[in-house]
């Protein structure tokens, strides 16, 4: 079940798998006109900050957690954590969160987070807005991987 709001996120167990698809969603498609675009240089480096700021035990951890950066979700993303067309999708947890780990997961692939510049982008107005969405999203994501769950975002203000 999908979460609609701002910021809302689904935690996603497919039958086949025991990978966890955790997503930051909007519940609508913003008008691109009130979008506050940046060039893709400009939203990496905002990326960049947000990582860099971590506290050292998480970026420790997260050495071993790629952040792609996509300009938008794929449909069988979408799919994954139950959005439609019409949703946005700021970012993507797609791995086994380390809580979830043992030595029985030696041969599981790797964790990555990705996260959808032009969702996020729509999901911001002004800069300001849109500096803040890319590190709520940045740690929202990150917080999966350390198994937080929605709540826990939420005590944190990354809900």
């Amino acid at each position: 079940m999908v979460d609609s709001g701002w910021c809302a996120s689904t935690i996603y167990y497919p039958p086949s798998t025991i990978y966890v698809f955790s997503a930051t969603a909007v519940a609508r498609r913003a008008d691109d006109n009130v979008a506050y675009h940046v060039s893709k240089a400009a939203f990496g480096k905002l990326v960049e900050r947000a990582l860099a700021e971590l506290p050292e035990p998480f970026a420790t951890h997260l050495e071993e957690v790629p952040v792609e950066i996509r300009q938008r979700p794929t449909t069988r993303q979408l799919k994954q954590v139950g959005l439609g067309e019409g949703h946005l999708l700021l970012g993507l947890y797609d791995g086994l969160p380390l809580t979830e780990r043992s030595v029985e997961h030696s041969g599981v692939r790797p964790a990555v987070i990705y996260l959808f510049q032009e969702d996020i982008e729509q999901a911001s107005h002004s800069e300001e807005q849109l500096v803040r969405q890319v590190r709520t999203t940045v740690l929202h994501e990150i917080g999966h991987h350390f198994g937080m769950d929605e709540d826990d975002l939420d005590e944190l203000g990354y809900g």
